[in-house]
């Protein structure tokens, strides 16, 4: 497939396709023709388009290919590497973060997995602050009623805030150090509330007496728990100013 066509739904679900051949001789070149496209204007948002709405015998295969694409070019063309690089223009990345915030509501794991990692990767290359919307999102999914629907919201939140921790410049830690002060109370909370709903699961199993049903204790109550942890984790680890001013003295 020739790459310098013009990117539309028809010449990238046919080379979506293409490029999930078994077939080397086909799948070669339409995933050069894919390459090619990640300098073309509009190849993000078009992927996008792809996921969101599949066109007629679009299959999930295509659209999570879709998504890996996408998650390909945002860590390649977000920002401009070298002089005259193509990189995504800054009307098409503001589409790009707009279409993204819904994605703790997709409810098949591997897109999913793929949409979070995509947006907390945006949020690594440009910082927090110029995705302002990203992070009250993040945390108000965290708290839905529903156990899965908030693990969902919970596992976002742990892999933007892990990539966030791996910013090292001055500036980045002093953003972290700040991220981890706005986190800690709601985390605290969070972790609390479904860990004792997790012991007052378990503690009838083991012969003690059962607590009062607690909400959010259903189904995904365990994952909960444990995301707000590993998340806590991060914060403890990275994101407190005096233990890293305490630690450089101890050295």
């Amino acid at each position: 497939m020739n790459g310098s066509l013009a990117v539309n739904k028809h010449n990238l679900l046919e080379a979506l396709r293409g490029a999930l051949s078994a077939d080397a001789a086909v799948r070669v070149p339409y995933e050069a023709a894919l390459a090619a496209w990640e300098a073309a204007p509009g190849y993000a948002t078009a992927l996008l388009r792809v996921y969101e709405s599949p066109p007629a015998g679009c299959g999930g295969a295509e659209r999570l290919l879709a998504v890996l694409c996408l998650k390909a070019a945002v860590g390649r063309r977000w920002n401009e590497r070298r002089s005259g690089e193509p990189a995504i223009s800054d009307a098409e990345k503001a589409e790009v973060r707009a279409r993204l915030l819904p994605a703790t509501d997709e409810r098949e794991p591997a897109l999913a997995s793929q949409l979070v990692l995509t947006a907390a990767t945006i949020a690594r290359l440009e910082g927090l602050a110029a995705w302002p919307a990203l992070l009250p999102a993040l945390t108000a999914s965290c708290t839905r009623p529903a156990p899965l629907d908030a693990a969902r919201g919970l596992s976002a939140l742990y892999r933007v805030v892990k990539l966030q921790a791996s910013r090292r410049l001055l500036a980045h830690r002093k953003a972290f150090f700040a991220l981890s002060e706005q986190l800690h109370a709601p985390l605290a909370s969070l972790r609390t509330s479904h860990a004792r709903a997790l012991l007052g699961r378990v503690q009838p199993l083991l012969g003690g007496p059962a607590d009062q049903p607690i909400a959010g204790s259903g189904a995904g109550g365990e994952a909960c728990a444990l995301l707000a942890i590993k998340t806590e984790r991060q914060l403890l680890l990275h994101g407190y100013a005096r233990a890293h001013a305490s630690q450089a003295r101890g050295c």
